[in-house]
């Protein structure tokens, strides 16, 4: 199984009907509402935006829901690049399935979601996952920029253990560091984001143990301390737009 980050690819249709793709690096100038202009710069793997001035509302045509801009804050329709496929995690000790499957070159239309913290892009689809008591609808996939300036991509999961762990253990198996704060049984259904980027992944449960923190993490072993504080956060900004 091979997992890559997925790549942007952008695509703006401008009000005078310019194409501009993300396949290679472009600058333009796009007019909005009150002549007000943004200095946009797009290419594979990045988008920048460059505030000059202006309103709130960009004059746009996609058939994605519309352009806004406003206080340095941008949303732009586009679409993520599958990079690799996102595919069932097998281990001894549990299974994690994408709530929806990915093929290497699927494209998923989205949203592109520009600030000063870090760029994020979300896809237009939503799936309902339970966490607690309750029902959250979350992207089926996302790319969320740390404040390391490192892509996450993130796709919801849901992971079913395969034998009982105790709570505050820490085990090992198939490479993957596990560590639950819960009594875990065998047949428990944990939602969970997969989380991908600095050549590592995560499994973090989205529901956490009161504290803000996830009460279920497994990391690859070889997941730096910086990479797995950056995918933290990532997790915390996913759960935070699903609420919004």
């Amino acid at each position: 199984m091979s997992h890559s980050l997925p790549r942007y690819q952008i695509t703006i249709l401008v009000a005078q009907g310019v194409e501009v793709r993300g396949d290679t690096l472009l600058r333009m100038n796009l007019a909005v509402h009150k002549k007000a202009v943004f200095a946009i710069a797009a290419r594979v793997g990045l988008v920048e935006l460059a505030w000059i001035g202006g309103p709130t509302v960009a004059s746009a045509q996609n058939s994605q829901p519309s352009t806004t801009v406003g206080g340095g804050h941008a949303f732009l329709a586009g679409e993520i690049s599958v990079g690799g496929d996102i595919s069932v995690i097998e281990t001894k000790l549990f299974t994690c399935t994408p709530v929806q499957l990915f093929k290497k070159g699927d494209k998923i239309p989205a949203m592109l979601e520009i600030e000063q913290t870090g760029n994020k892009e979300w896809s237009i689809s939503n799936h309902p996952l339970q966490i607690g008591t309750s029902q959250v609808a979350y992207p089926i996939a996302a790319i969320v920029t740390s404040s390391d300036g490192v892509g996450y991509a993130l796709f919801p999961a849901v992971l079913k253990a395969k034998t009982d762990i105790e709570a505050g253990k820490m085990l090992h198996s198939d490479g993957y560091q596990i560590e639950t704060r819960r009594a875990v049984k065998a047949g428990d259904s944990i939602s969970v984001f997969f989380i991908i980027g600095s050549g590592a992944y995560s499994l973090l449960s989205i529901e956490t143990a009161g504290d803000g923190k996830p009460w279920f993490s497994a990391f690859t072993d070889d997941m730096k301390l910086n990479a797995r504080t950056s995918a933290l956060e990532t997790w915390q900004i996913t759960r935070a737009h699903a609420r919004k």
